[in-house]
């Protein structure tokens, strides 16, 4: 079986690329309760916003990539993490924490065309963390992959250290899913073949018209 893209809970492990089983461990009490909120919906009801609010946290890390074959150069990666937040006029929405969402950009796309759909997994009680590439030019996916793990890094840091305090009690990363559009869907797919990222296990894939368009 595969686990449900929004929380990776619909079953004992998750199956990946090569056909094999990765096996989950079971999440916390507070994820169960968060799960059970949004599973509970209709179909229906996702096409509108949930019972979420959000808020939006900015940041940047620099990392490397390959200048010659012999040589790095640094890299500045602007970083986005929609949140979601409960309301005070809905008290009956559990607080967090929250699956996380890596959302990988299309092809020259930014992260900032993929804002509607960041929000509303947010507004369903799902973090969405994003970067967006250097623009304008043509990053290898052997140049790109190891972007992610700083990346996530950055946000188990910020969770671990508490230097981000909307993100404190709300970004369960025992919960990673990894979804990517066009481009973006294709590098999902090559991360959730790995299992892991930044020692995080991925625990679903969500592919969004994945296309293999670059090496």
């Amino acid at each position: 079986m595969h686990a449900c893209w929004m929380c990776g809970n619909c079953c004992s492990g998750d199956k990946r690329l090569d056909g094999q089983t990765k096996p989950r461990a079971a999440p916390t009490s507070a994820s169960k309760r968060h799960t059970s909120t949004i599973m509970s919906a209709t179909p229906n009801a996702i096409l509108q916003d949930g019972p979420y609010v959000w808020t939006v946290v900015k940041d940047s890390i620099t990392t490397q990539r390959p200048k010659s074959p012999t040589e790095m150069r640094p890299v500045k990666l602007p970083l986005f993490v929609t949140v979601p937040m409960a309301s005070t006029a809905n008290s009956s929405v559990p607080p967090g924490p929250f699956p996380v969402c890596v959302l990988l950009n299309g092809f020259q796309a930014r992260a900032g065309y993929y804002t509607p759909l960041a929000r509303r997994l947010a507004s369903w009680g799902i973090v969405v963390l994003q970067y967006n590439a250097p623009a304008l030019t043509i990053i290898p996916d052997s140049a790109e992959l190891p972007f992610l793990g700083p990346v996530v890094q950055w946000l188990k840091d910020a969770v671990a250290q508490d230097t981000q305090p909307a993100l404190q009690g709300r970004a369960d990363l025992d919960q990673l899913i990894i979804a990517g559009h066009s481009r973006g869907g294709k590098l999902a797919a090559l991360h959730y073949s790995t299992g892991k990222v930044a020692g995080i296990n991925i625990r679903s894939a969500f592919l969004i018209d994945p296309v293999d368009n670059t090496a």
